[in-house]
């Protein structure tokens, strides 16, 4: 069992007033995974996996990189407990 945390949140029509666009409809965000547990540790893999099945959708044959409109930042990093 992992606790997450969401620490920073913009939501597009926040983002839309500050002169960027919403998402393309039908389009799939980027998942960008920051920090080596989800590479070393077998529960964040999990954790990583998990995320990646949920946000997946359709399978693309090609990525258009001029046309990434959003990303999903996931960030693991060690919590010390006193």
């Amino acid at each position: 069992m992992r606790e997450l945390k969401k620490l920073f949140f913009i939501l597009f029509e926040q983002e839309k007033n500050g002169g960027s666009l919403s998402p393309m409809l039908g389009s799939k965000p980027a998942l960008v995974f920051i920090g080596s547990e989800f590479e070393h540790n077998p529960e964040y893999e999990r954790l990583k996996n998990f995320f990646a099945d949920f946000f997946r959708g359709f399978v693309a044959s090609t990525i258009n990189l001029v046309g990434i409109d959003h990303a999903i930042v996931f960030t693991a990093r060690k919590v010390r407990t006193s």
